[in-house]
């Protein structure tokens, strides 16, 4: 189906926010003027490059937010850093790209002047716990760490704490 197509369908069953996984451009295009609120996600196979380029990270920005928060454009609340990047699954491959690429894409967002409309998310799956239990709030150790230094950045930003549920 078109993107148009997909938001009238979600208009239509009064769905008024929607996630992507990246930041597709005819996605997007379909987007404009919609009112629907985003959230665009980054990839984790970008974390490296957005990680260690400020440049990377401003280019991302322009391309993928900027341009899209015009007025009549897309309502962007969100940018998704990664997808689950702390899954065991994944053997730790993403975990260190993960506070440098949110400390160069808040950067860039400040500088587009989009700090105070646009936040930074991190979806963390309920194995970044070392308890079945989130509620006892003990992530696993090798994520101490990183997970206090993510939520640092995210409290300072006025970011919230996404936790992704698997149904």
């Amino acid at each position: 189906m078109s993107p148009l197509t997909v938001v009238d369908l979600l208009k239509e069953n009064k769905i008024d926010k929607v996630k992507l996984f990246d930041a597709d451009q005819d996605v997007m295009k379909g987007l404009m003027g919609s009112g629907l609120e985003v959230m665009v996600g980054i990839p984790n196979d970008m974390l490296a490059i957005l990680s260690s380029s400020t440049n990377a990270a401003d280019l991302w920005v322009v391309q993928n937010v900027s341009r899209y928060m015009v007025k009549g454009g897309v309502n962007i609340k969100y940018v998704v850093v990664g997808n689950e990047p702390f899954l065991t699954s994944y053997s730790s491959q993403y975990q260190s790209y993960v506070v440098p690429t949110m400390t160069n894409l808040q950067q860039s967002l400040t500088k587009a002047n989009l700090a105070r409309n646009v936040k930074l998310v991190v979806p963390c799956n309920a194995d970044a716990y070392e308890s079945s239990l989130p509620s006892q709030g003990t992530f696993r150790p090798e994520l101490t760490q990183i997970i206090t230094q993510m939520v640092s950045l995210l409290n300072s930003n006025g970011s919230p704490f996404v936790e992704q549920h698997m149904l």
